[in-house]
């Protein structure tokens, strides 16, 4: 580079700089060593990012770099770097072979441009919220505001106030050409109307007023006023007519009034020839409080009789009073109700000051101490010379109408305040889905505040998915169809998920076209839970939580199809539980219930449908499983079953399956199949059910009883000798035995405390320590192998005199098993240990059993028992 190049470069006002392929400096010009504040000799041969300019700038660089490297193109961007905006162009430099070589940086300062943009962009927003203000105080106003289009001929704006004045809406009288607006003017307006348009549109003049009279909608004529300015461009030429109109027709017909009164009054001056009696005449008959004042003197020449009687006085007593006196009077004040001053006042000012004054609204008092609004207008009189002589005024009284501005208010103040205060949402949007207004509700909802909801789309709020998806839908039928949409959804707020009923209601414009949509949406979540609760109990056993018998009959109605199969049946019958229930109470029942419902769920699928069928029957549904596999699962339901505790029976089930392959079957009848299979395993396991429940029982009953053991090996060594003595046959002793080893069963319902409670028992202890009896009774009355020494065990308390429980037998009336094992379970019993009285000696047990023989025990079998005992010892 010659001397001369490098030193435009370095002088360059620019950033520029090269880097290497391996993103080292190579060269920078002055003015990018001066914004990175290092030394141009310290920069090259540096690494780009270990210059330190902030990490974004950096970030964006090196982005913009990689995108130049991969693409072999230039990359613009803009970066921000000590609060200084750069145009930024990186160019890639490849030899000839397409390899890259270098980057070249040009960086090109744009602060002040961005500084004129976002001057710009706040102006256009205050602009907007200027338009906005004015286009609401327009749309407010009592006076029809609009601007006309002079080239095209057209209306672009009129507020709503114009149907109020003629009866159209503002797009209707919008679509009114000059042709259209001319034809509704009264025929005798029309030339004067379009005369001074002309001539104010042509001549250097740019303001006016036009009064005539216009055709409403009703077919009435309303009196216009309309004031308003010519807009003209650069050259002079007018662009668009801005103005206001009031209907004046009030005012009109008032002035009509008066000229008819003026003309009457005239007729009957001519034939009183009495200038006087023509004025009374006129000023009495006006409907409306009416006044003369002198100008020179401030006194009043003349008042109405309408006026008289507002003011509750009599017309003579306003004769020649002073304008002081006229404003006592009346008692004139302000519309807050501040005191009216003299220079204040209509009237004054039409003498003072030549002022016309037009329906200026004052408040007035009247002689009840009701207050009523008045409309005043007053204007002067001259004569030749200019000069005011007289000054005339009129009131009108406006105070109904006045009321119904303010109910009207108040009713839109009372809808706002419902509308916000509504625990229903309520948003509007418009037909890009923006939303145009939310309410409180809303915010609540969507945790969103309102600022932030205007103006955007619930996924630009970034709203959830399903919510977003389902409005989109829902609100696009609305707009479409033009039609309300009901609808339900979720959302998921701040807390939990809730759930609305909503209603999406179109809302239109003056041409029919949808131009938003109202969404009415109501909180639904309690009355879901309870549709949830109630269809959960419909279906589902309240007890296991499983299904129940009409869901299961459902679910085989549906699962009837070919795409099923093969679709197995397994149904359940869970042994025991009257027993349990019987036993033990239906709370222990339902445990038994719980644990083998439990164990169902973990041996089966997710998709199998498992039912409590009735009582003690459960069912499960195993779609798109073969009979074996039917098979290994009811294995799995046994071996779970098995290896179970925490109830007070270990929980047994009788299972049998089936299995549905064909579509021609009938479903009920494999069912069937199912069933009658259960019932064979049932009989089958019967008696290894017996043993399981009694080995259960037992164990349980070690536990509470640690010398059980030793116990039943201790009586049944005693009561097998005695048995003998007494000539027990073959049968008798393997009953004999069998009681031995169950007739403390019924121990297994009494708790753990009081069986080792060293005190007395209360009296409510021992009723349940008696319950053992009648607990072993049912235990084993239930198998057929126990069932025959049933009766033994209920009555083995029973005392020889019947003051034994549970049923009060007395002598033989008592099994004979039961009074002979009595005596050898009380004779060990009380010379053992017991934790709630002494060990007896083998002489003391003897004493014990003769003192309470043909008492306690059967006297014949006492004494054969002590002479026994009394033998073994010698």
């Amino acid at each position: 580079m010659s001397h001369q190049a490098c030193a435009l470069v370095a002088g360059y006002p620019d950033l520029m700089a090269r880097l290497d392929a391996q993103r080292r400096y190579t060269f920078v010009n002055e003015k990018y060593a001066q914004v990175a504040r290092i030394p141009k000799d310290q920069l090259l041969g540096r690494v780009a990012g270990q210059v330190k300019f902030s990490k974004k700038w950096l970030r964006s660089i090196q982005a913009a770099m990689d995108a130049a490297a991969q693409q072999g193109q230039t990359q613009k961007l803009e970066v921000k770097f000590a609060k200084q905006w750069y145009a930024t162009s990186i160019v890639p430099e490849c030899d000839a072979s397409g390899n890259l070589i270098s980057y070249m940086i040009f960086a090109h300062d744009i602060t002040e441009i961005k500084q004129t943009q976002n001057a710009l962009k706040q102006k256009q927003k205050q602009l907007a919220e200027s338009e906005s203000r004015f286009r609401t105080v327009l749309e407010n106003s009592l006076d029809a505001a609009y601007r006309r289009d002079i080239q095209s001929d057209a209306y672009d704006y009129v507020s709503p106030v114009i149907e109020q004045i003629t009866g159209y809406l503002p797009e209707e009288f919008r679509a009114m050409g000059i042709s259209d607006f001319l034809a509704r003017i009264h025929p005798d307006h029309i030339q004067e109307v379009e005369g001074k348009l002309e001539l104010i549109q042509n001549s250097e003049r740019s303001s006016g007023l036009l009064e005539y009279a216009f055709k409403a909608k009703d077919g009435d004529y309303r009196w216009l006023a309309d004031y308003f300015r010519v807009i003209r461009d650069e050259n002079g030429g007018p662009l668009y007519r801005i103005g206001v109109m009031r209907d004046i027709t009030g005012r009109k017909e008032t002035e009509e009034m008066m000229i008819a009164s003026l003309n009457m009054a005239q007729q009957r001056a001519l034939e009183a020839e009495s200038e006087r009696r023509i004025i009374e005449t006129v000023i009495n008959n006006v409907p409306e409080g009416f006044l003369l004042v002198d100008a020179q003197s401030r006194r009043v020449l003349m008042v109405s009789r309408h006026l008289a009687e507002f003011a509750g006085k009599d017309q003579e007593a306003f004769k020649n009073i002073s304008l002081q006196q006229y404003g006592r009077f009346l008692n004139v004040a302000g519309m807050n109700g501040e005191p009216l001053a003299l220079e204040q006042m209509p009237i004054w000012r039409c003498i003072q000051k030549g002022e016309v004054v037009m329906n200026e609204e004052w408040m007035m008092a009247r002689p009840d101490g009701s207050q009523s609004v008045v409309s005043m207008i007053s204007a002067p009189v001259l004569d030749d010379r200019g000069e005011v002589t007289h000054a005339v005024t009129s009131f009108r009284d406006i105070t109904k109408s006045k009321k119904m501005e303010a109910a009207l208010r108040r009713r839109e103040f009372e809808f706002r305040t419902l509308v916000e205060n509504s625990p229903d949402v309520i948003v509007r949007l418009d037909p890009q889905l923006r939303c145009q207004f939310v309410n409180a509700a809303y915010e609540r909802m969507t945790g969103i505040p309102r600022e932030r909801c205007v103006g955007r789309t619930c996924r630009e709020l970034e709203m959830p998915e399903a919510y977003c998806a389902l409005l989109e839908k829902e609100a696009g039928k609305a707009i479409s169809s033009g039609r309300e949409i009901n609808t339900e959804f979720g959302f998921r707020g701040l807390f939990e998920q809730r759930y609305f009923w909503g209603r999406l209601i179109p809302e239109f414009d003056p041409h029919g076209r949808v131009r938003s949509v109202m969404m009415v949406a109501r909180d639904i979540t309690e009355r879901k839970k309870a549709e949830e609760h109630i269809r959960y109990v419909s279906f589902h056993d309240s007890i296991t939580g499983l299904y129940n018998r009409a869901y299961f009959e459902e679910e085989i109605k549906r699962l009837d199809t070919g795409r099923n199969l093969p679709v197995s049946f397994i149904i359940g019958d869970l042994n025991n539980l009257k027993l349990v229930n019987d036993t033990f109470g239906h709370e222990e029942g339902d445990r038994l219930l719980q644990k083998i419902a439990e164990i169902l769920r973990k041996a089966c699928r997710n998709e199998d449908v498992i039912a409590r069928w009735g009582g003690d029957e459960f069912a499960v549904i195993l779609p798109d499983t073969s009979a074996a596999t039917a098979g290994s699962v009811c294995s799995r339901i046994k071996r779970q079953a098995e290896l179970s505790n925490g109830t007070a029976v270990a929980p047994s089930i009788a299972l049998g399956f089936a299995e549905k392959s064909r579509a021609a079957d009938n479903i009920y009848m494999v069912i069937r199949q199912a069933e009658e299979q259960m019932y064979e395993n049932k009989l089958a396991e019967s008696r290894k059910n017996q043993e399981l429940v009694l080995s259960s029982l037992l164990r349980r009953l070690r536990v509470k009883w640690p010398d059980l053991d030793r116990h039943v090996e201790r009586t049944s060594e005693m009561a097998q000798m005695f048995a003998e003595k007494l000539g027990f046959s073959d049968s008798q002793m393997e009953d004999l035995a069998l009681f031995i080893r169950l007739h403390d069963i019924g121990k297994a319902v009494v708790p753990d405390d009081l069986l080792s409670k060293c005190g007395d028992l209360t009296s409510s202890e021992w009723e349940q320590v008696k319950r053992h009896a009648e607990a072993g009774y049912r235990i084993t009355n239930t198998f057929g192998d126990t069932a025959r020494i049933a009766e033994a065990i209920l009555s083995q308390r029973e005392w020889w005199d019947g003051s034994g429980y549970p049923r009060g037998l007395k002598g033989k009336q008592i099994p004979f098993l039961a009074r002979m094992f009595s005596i050898v379970d009380t004779f060990d019993t009380i010379t053992h240990h017991r934790p709630y009285d002494r060990v007896f000696t083998r002489e003391e047990a003897v004493e014990e059993l003769q003192r309470h023989a043909g008492r306690q025990f059967d006297p014949e079998l006492a004494e054969a028992f002590v002479a026994f005992v009394s033998a073994s010892v010698h």
